[in-house]
């Protein structure tokens, strides 16, 4: 529904230093193609 919610998971993940769930994993795998649905600044203020 929200595709910013992948970056965040592994935003999330990387600063935390945490592993993601492999069906988590699995579903951002799946649907990584519709990140260009996000605006570009949605995303620069997700990332900053």
């Amino acid at each position: 529904e929200d595709h910013l919610r992948m970056l965040r998971a592994v935003r999330f993940a990387a600063n935390l230093m945490y592993d993601i769930d492999g069906d988590t994993l699995t579903a951002i795998r799946k649907h990584v193609a519709d990140i260009h649905r996000i605006s570009a600044e949605r995303i620069r203020d997700e990332l900053t």
